[in-house]
């Protein structure tokens, strides 16, 4: 796993707790999807710069599906077969994940 990984799922995260979490969380959840739709947009334009035949309109909703349905597969293989502990924790250093579970 690299870091970028935990992307889609975070992302999926959001979209879950943008809708149905606690008011604070919602705000925060909100403002992660907010950015997320601003960087698909900005990558979706600079495509179609390079590429006119790109079909640049569905390209943000294309980008989005795509995210979305990897971070909830990979979060329900999390439920289904248990969480990729050894990898999140090279992704994260071990030692920052044993530091964070300390203070737990």
């Amino acid at each position: 796993m690299r870091r970028s990984h935990v992307l889609s799922p975070g992302l999926a995260v959001a979209a879950a707790a943008s809708v149905v979490g606690p008011r604070p969380v919602k705000g925060l959840a909100r403002a992660g999807m907010t950015v997320h739709a601003a960087t698909v947009v900005t990558v979706s334009v600079q495509k179609a710069r390079r590429d006119p035949t790109l079909d640049a309109v569905a390209m943000p909703a294309v980008l989005t599906t795509m995210h979305l349905a990897w971070g909830a597969g990979f979060l329900a293989g999390c439920v289904r077969f248990g969480p990729p502990v050894a990898a999140v924790l090279r992704v994260g250093g071990a030692a920052s994940v044993l530091s964070l579970l300390r203070t737990l």
